[in-house]
């Protein structure tokens, strides 16, 4: 399965990132490997093989709106795999292991790969603020907005609402939401992310010499 703009992930497939960088502790290695470890359960998980829909219908004949996707139980099974990526103090954060990757790159020949890795931060950045959702004026619903929810916080709110830990802000403020097109934003800013955790999968197996292994072992 393929993830992300297929130019971008090709770029990333087709190269070879074995070797750019120096060497690493035992103790990074691990975490290294717990990272690709997480992000291929990640892409096995149920929820992210069936397709994700919201519609809506506002008629005098019918009224609806409708979510469709793997389900709720799989929805919560991949948020542990995700949540693992995702949280400070998570010992295979992504942010932490692309930080770690890039101190790790070898001053000859590293360029490119730090240019790279760059690229990964401002994507993430980008996914993770993604506006999801919206407060408007009541008389004035496509003005300016009153404020924003960006995808990091709908998928903190949720996380932190119940599934895995409570915090009675996060869960009034979950409540304050429509369930469907809250719990639709939450599985779209999972997907972002999960769409960069996957690219950078690919420098760290490299990073690993995983890829090449694997490809002499076919």
């Amino acid at each position: 399965m393929t993830y992300g703009p297929d130019d971008f992930w090709d770029t990333l497939a087709k190269t070879n990132w074995s070797g750019r960088f120096d060497s690493f502790s035992e103790d990074e290695r691990e975490r290294l490997r717990l990272y690709s470890s997480l992000a291929a359960e990640l892409g096995q998980e149920d929820f992210h093989q069936e397709p994700l829909r919201f519609s809506v219908k506002a008629s005098p004949e019918e009224s609806y709106q409708r979510l469709e996707h793997a389900g709720r139980t799989q929805l919560r099974s991949m948020a542990m795999v995700f949540r693992q990526l995702w949280m400070q103090s998570e010992p295979a954060r992504f942010n932490d292991m692309r930080n770690l990757l890039r101190r790790r790159a070898l001053p000859e020949g590293g360029e490119d790969v730090v240019v790279m890795l760059d690229i990964l931060g401002a994507r993430y950045k980008a996914a993770s603020r993604e506006v999801m959702m919206k407060n408007v004026w009541e008389h004035d619903s496509m003005g300016e907005p009153i404020s924003v929810v960006r995808a990091e916080q709908v998928i903190d709110d949720w996380l932190y609402s119940g599934p895995f830990h409570t915090d009675p802000e996060k869960v009034e403020r979950v409540k304050s939401w429509s369930k469907d097109p809250y719990e639709y934003s939450l599985a779209k800013s999972i997907r972002g992310l999960a769409a960069v955790m996957w690219e950078l999968d690919l420098i760290v197996q490299d990073a690993l010499g995983e890829r090449a292994a694997l490809a002499a072992s076919a």
